[in-house]
């Protein structure tokens, strides 16, 4: 069977196939703007009322994954991947999961590791700036700090991609691009993010129970169409051919 074509993540185009109208639907980057961000948001409460008990599994799971902190990687990743076959076939896919495992374990150990490594020592010079007030620690801190967060902004994409079996370099490539030229939108789910987080907080056992899995679902349901292009890698003889269908976030 003829796979559509689409825009790539490179900005080339290719020729398009299948019916007229998704000749004229976004894919890759410009599909996910900053719409697709509060559509996406918006759905995320859906996916909570419709899977309670996947998303308490998979919160708890991702949260004791993460408790030695250099965890924090792979047990984002499994989440996310988890999230994705929870999204395609209403359950949680272990064999997907085992497979990501596999596949990018190590990557999501790096990467994850990369996180924790710089925002300590951001927190450290930080910490060190409260108590002597020396403005070199202080900047060194800010200086950190930002860097963490653009770093988590393009991150983000990168696990999903992970979890859709996309290779490490392409997933990283295709991230820093969208954060780079969908900056409102890349802010924006960084803030939504943190509103979940917050309300999570505020309802206590939320941020243990509910907060990973309705993160995860979020990023993935928004961040989804970055990769949903003809090029989208295949894992051995697993057949992608109905990727290429999904052009956008879809309702709760």
């Amino acid at each position: 069977m003829t796979r559509p074509r689409s825009t790539l993540a490179d900005g080339g185009t290719s020729d398009a196939a299948g019916d007229a109208g998704a000749d004229d639907t976004p894919r890759g980057p410009d599909a996910v703007d900053i719409e697709a961000v509060h559509g996406a948001f918006s759905a995320s409460f859906g996916f909570v009322a419709g899977n309670a008990l996947s998303v308490v599994a998979v919160s708890l799971a991702w949260v004791l994954a993460s408790l030695p902190l250099v965890t924090v990687g792979p047990a984002t990743l499994g989440a996310y991947t988890a999230v994705a076959s929870i999204r395609a076939d209403g359950s949680v896919d272990r064999a997907a999961v085992v497979r990501a495992m596999r596949d990018h374990g190590v990557d999501a150990l790096l990467l994850g590791g990369v996180v924790v490594l710089m925002s300590g020592v951001s927190l450290l010079y930080v910490a060190q700036f409260v108590r002597t007030e020396a403005p070199v620690a202080g900047v060194l801190g800010v200086a950190g700090l930002y860097a963490t967060v653009h770093l988590v902004l393009v991150l983000v994409p990168t696990f999903v991609g992970l979890a859709a079996g996309v290779p490490l370099s392409e997933a990283v490539r295709t991230s820093y691009r969208w954060t780079i030229s969908h900056s409102v939108a890349a802010l924006s789910t960084l803030l939504l993010t943190g509103l979940l987080l917050a309300l999570s907080l505020v309802l206590t056992v939320a941020f243990v129970l509910v907060f990973p899995a309705v993160a995860a679902w979020f990023h993935t349901e928004l961040l989804a169409p970055l990769y949903a292009t003809d090029t989208e890698p295949v894992s051995g003889a697993e057949d992608r051919s109905g990727s290429a269908e999904y052009a956008g976030p879809r309702g709760g």
